[in-house]
């Protein structure tokens, strides 16, 4: 019975819909020369990476891991966020993994927020770069999950072109 009764409701709603006009749900807007309501900088962008990891120290319980943040948009990336608040700054995310790709499965080893460090600029500019030292605990490491990976702006809290491309793993 509920399976005629779902298409009664379907031949009910298409048939209803058949003799009227639609009109769009959205209309957009023709592109103008008039720049007064969006600036060029609201258009423009950051698209941060990871490159470059490198274990500077390995031990039992830690790895410092050198990274450079490389910022290959075309807009500024504000580590800091827009206001004073702790949670919209740039933070570092470290998992532990099995392969080289972030998943689901993979453990979190910790979160290390970019104002903990001490950085010479708030900003990275477009093709800029900031290299830094990041010390991660390494005790959960096995021998099958042989990889670190470190995630930038895992939270999404920066306007980025790109958020696809904000890790990268090293083995261990």
């Amino acid at each position: 019975m509920k399976f005629h009764f779902f298409y009664f409701i379907l031949f009910f709603v298409s048939f209803q819909s058949c003799g009227k006009k639609t009109t769009p749900i959205q209309q957009y807007p023709e592109a103008t020369n008039n720049t007064s309501n969006t600036s060029i900088a609201d258009n423009l962008c950051a698209d941060l990476i990871v490159s470059n990891l490198k274990i500077v120290t390995r031990k039992k319980k830690y790895a410092i891991i050198q990274c450079t943040i490389l910022n290959q948009g075309d807009g500024y990336a504000n580590l800091l966020g827009k206001s004073d608040a702790e949670s919209d700054d740039l933070k570092i995310r470290a998992f532990i993994s099995g392969t080289e790709k972030l998943s689901r499965g993979d453990f979190k080893i910790g979160v290390f927020p970019i104002e903990s460090y001490e950085i010479s600029t708030t900003n990275i500019s477009p093709n800029g770069q900031l290299t830094l030292q990041v010390k991660v605990p390494t005790e959960k490491i096995t021998r099958y999950t042989r990889f670190i990976i470190l995630q930038l702006d895992a939270f999404l809290t920066m306007k980025e072109c790109d958020n696809t491309n904000n890790y990268k793993a090293i083995m261990h």
